[in-house]
């Protein structure tokens, strides 16, 4: 519990908050010493020290994430920081930042290890999971697999966002997630579709006009529907032409036409697009869209939505949060 912010402080108070035996001593408790963490605000780590210094002050190692980072690793990042790893840790996540995943299977921000005194994230800017591609899962945004006590804060303006499910089949949609800040998330099916097309080669014959079948397969092949921050359109793909032959045989004063001769045909086969990614606020849109953040694919064999907040943590939320929390 931190000291008091005005009055009179005493130096059994400062013991008690931070440790030590008696005989007490002001010069005990410089900030990065034996008992004071580094970086404790107000508390000087030489010098000149009064009792003043403390107004406010706690046992607790506070530090700050300030650019955008993958999959974060909170304990390393303390640790970095300079962090003992036995004291309460404060993480800040600033406004703008992101922390975000480029796999379904580890979260924008990770809490594993020992955190001995309890872990507090307050969370200024944006967690994410990535999407997961056509048929898969999404990936969690905050994924917590320490024993240890931890507290999250997610501040008003904040977000903790799971990645969206991929959408059904080999032509779903990705799910949004940020692959990385400002890109799109995970790639939905690509698709394939295959079209018969039927004409006829025209010939002509001491000025009659004769027919003969034609017919052939026209083929083509699309781009993937990706998700992303605000989703992304669906597939889209061009036919190719077929090579068509003579189907039948025709008799003509001039002689018989018959099957063998072939000749290139256009055509615009039936589209079957990927579906669409999923869209930051929104649910699947299509049969085969992915889902936003933290929400399922659509259709059959269709992935889930990532969880906001995988494993046990207390949450405190002023923000928003896409996905399920534990």
């Amino acid at each position: 519990m931190a000291l008091q912010t005005s009055g009179a402080i005493k130096l059994s108070e400062i013991q008690s908050e931070f440790g030590g035996t008696n005989p007490v001593s002001l010069s005990e408790y410089y900030s990065g010493g034996s008992f004071v963490p580094a970086g404790t605000s107000g508390v000087p780590a030489s010098g000149e020290i009064s009792v003043g210094d403390f107004y406010g002050a706690s046992n607790q190692y506070s530090f700050s994430i300030s650019s955008d980072t993958q999959s974060a690793d909170i304990r390393a990042l303390a640790v970095s920081d300079g962090w003992d790893g036995q004291t309460p840790l404060v993480a800040n996540i600033n406004a703008g930042t992101t922390l975000y995943s480029n796999s379904t299977s580890t979260g924008g921000a990770v809490v594993a290890g020992s955190f001995p005194g309890g872990l507090t994230i307050v969370n200024s800017g944006n967690i994410t999971g990535r999407g997961g591609g056509a048929g898969s899962d999404g990936g969690p945004a905050l994924q917590v697999t320490t024993s240890d006590t931890v507290s999250i804060t997610n501040n008003s303006g904040a977000f903790i966002a799971g990645g969206g499910g991929g959408g059904g089949g080999s032509q779903g949609g990705g799910g949004a997630g940020q692959a990385a800040p400002g890109q799109a998330g995970a790639a939905g099916g690509s698709y394939t579709f295959s079209q018969g097309i039927s004409s006829y080669a025209s010939v002509s014959c001491e000025g009659t006009p004769y027919t003969i079948p034609l017919s052939c397969t026209v083929t083509g092949s699309g781009v993937r529907g990706a998700g992303g921050r605000q989703g992304a359109s669906a597939g889209s793909g061009n036919a190719t032409l077929g090579n068509c032959t003579t189907s039948g045989t025709v008799s003509t004063p001039c002689g018989v036409l018959s099957s063998g001769n072939s000749t290139l045909i256009g055509g615009t086969g039936g589209l079957n697009p990927g579906g669409e990614g999923g869209s930051i606020l929104e649910a699947s849109n299509t049969t085969v869209s992915g889902g936003g953040w933290g929400l399922p694919g659509a259709g059959s064999g269709a992935g889930a939505g990532g969880a906001a907040i995988s494993g046990t943590a207390t949450l405190t939320n002023n923000g928003t949060i896409y996905g399920a929390t534990s």
